[in-house]
């Protein structure tokens, strides 16, 4: 009796010791799994791979010219406490220099651009260029090891105020890791090859996100796979689509029943362009209507999954060329692709007759037949109605055939005279003011759309400054 009852408290306390340990196993689990972050990351293993979860605050969409892209980089440069990593195909504007002058004097700076357009920034102690023939494509930066900016913007006068592009900032430590690694290689001069993305795959907020740079990681396989995925529809936009392979896939899927319709730059039609070869089978294809570059490089499939990034469609940006993607699966997002493909599919250039009041510059006298020769006595005459001096960089005036770029400052309730014009025409003409942005601030037309005529040697001028875009704010001089 009395063995069995020190076996029975040694079973006692056996139990007792387990017990304890597994509380306190609970308690240390339950610790980690409650610990809050701003980036919560966990990785989830089952018996097919490793599944990488992260949850954060949701990427943020961006098109150019309309939503400011040079402003929304500039904000992410000044955002960085630790460093700014960036890898620029070409970089010109002063902001974005600005920006990173300003930033190099506290944290630390660094950026690679290609070799082609090095000579803007050369100058620049934290710039380094790239070493050979093929290009460095990328538009990417990462801050703090845990934001990615990445899209098809280069921070250019051109790509700011004029291309049509897209921006995309990720708030990921997964993505940004992938991204430090491959900025690493560029800046200790390793182009053109280099590691895998070692975490190509993962799930934001539960959305799948992929990433991968070429040559390394097979871009346009990447992009195949997508493609092979469609049931519905493909929309996409293409600076330069010439690539055998992906075009292939799509006829494939077009015969398959799949809806295809793609925009395509006008400026990059050559005999390798697959535009008549996707025409030919079905697609509804089309070249854009901006003056200047549509410079998308976008997949839109089946309504939730988006590619973007660097990359055209081409053998030379995924076998020679440094470039990245991003692959998307996400409803909302997806759908603000198709919004911007929707708005350059529809693009017009269509004048705004909307009737308001003016919130910027507006125009106050032309002068469209001068007397004698026009040579050099045309001229335009701006006004600001604000309470504020405007800067009038990269604004511009046209008559949708010619565009002249303004460089001025306007004061407050100020006037401007703007005497090197490019010709006006004597009649059924117009002229459009826009901001940096494309933004329609105002428009004056005569002797076609509106009934306005100045005889030879007389000039438009306002009758009132209280509206916009309408007639009837406006006569000729030799009415009054």
């Amino acid at each position: 009796m009395y063995r069995e009852y020190k076996k029975n408290i040694g079973l006692k306390k056996i139990i007792i010791i387990s017990s304890a340990i597994i509380v306190f196993l609970l308690l240390i689990l339950s610790f980690f799994m409650h610990k809050e972050e701003s980036i919560t990351a966990k990785i989830i293993k089952n018996k097919q791979e490793t599944i990488l979860k992260e949850f954060s605050s949701s990427p943020e969409i961006y098109f150019c010219p309309k939503d400011g892209c040079d402003e929304k980089l500039a904000d992410f440069i000044n955002s960085a406490n630790r460093f700014i990593h960036c890898a620029f195909f070409d970089l010109d504007l002063e902001n974005i220099i600005q920006a990173l002058k300003e930033k190099s004097k506290k944290i630390d700076v660094k950026i690679v651009v290609d070799e082609d357009n090095y000579k803007l920034v050369q100058n620049l102690d934290f710039v380094k260029k790239d070493n050979r023939g093929a290009y460095m494509h990328n538009k990417f930066c990462i801050f703090d090891n845990k934001k990615v900016f990445t899209g098809s913007f280069n921070p250019t006068i051109r790509d700011a105020y004029y291309n049509n592009n897209n921006i995309i900032i990720i708030n990921s430590e997964y993505l940004a890791e992938n991204y430090e690694k491959e900025f690493s290689e560029l800046w200790n001069n390793i182009f053109g090859s280099g590691n895998n993305a070692e975490k190509p795959s993962f799930y934001l907020n539960g959305k799948r996100i992929e990433n991968y740079f070429c040559p390394e990681d097979n871009c346009a396989e990447q992009i195949e796979e997508e493609i092979n995925k469609s049931q519905s529809d493909i929309y996409f936009l293409t600076f330069s689509f010439t690539h055998v392979g992906i075009a292939n896939l799509i006829v494939k899927k077009i015969q398959e029943g799949v809806k295809v319709k793609g925009v395509f730059e006008k400026s990059q039609n050559s005999e390798y362009s697959k535009k008549d070869l996707l025409a030919f089978q079905g697609a509804n294809v089309k070249f854009d209507n901006n003056s200047y570059n549509m410079h998308h490089k976008v997949f839109i499939i089946d309504g939730k999954t988006v590619i973007t990034g660097s990359f055209n469609p081409s053998k030379n940006a995924d076998e020679k060329n440094d470039e990245n993607i991003i692959i998307i699966e996400d409803e909302e997002i997806a759908q603000k692709y198709l919004d911007e493909f929707n708005y350059i599919w529809n693009y017009k250039k269509e004048i705004d007759n909307t009737k308001k009041k003016p919130s910027n510059v507006i125009i106050y006298e032309v002068l469209y037949d001068a007397a004698g020769s026009d040579k050099d006595k045309e001229y335009v005459r701006l006004y600001n109605p604000t309470n504020k001096e405007i800067d009038l960089s990269y604004y511009r005036l046209t008559d949708n055939d010619n565009s002249l770029i303004l460089k001025n400052r306007i004061k407050e309730y100020g006037y401007l005279t703007l005497d090197n014009l490019f010709s006006l025409k004597n009649y059924d003409s117009l002229l459009i003011l826009k901001d940096k942005y494309n933004n329609q601030l105002d428009y004056v037309a005569w002797e076609g759309i509106w009934n306005l005529t100045a005889e030879e040697g007389y000039k438009l001028k306002r009758n009132s400054t209280d509206f916009i875009n309408s007639q009837d704010q406006w006569n000729t001089e030799n009415e009054e």
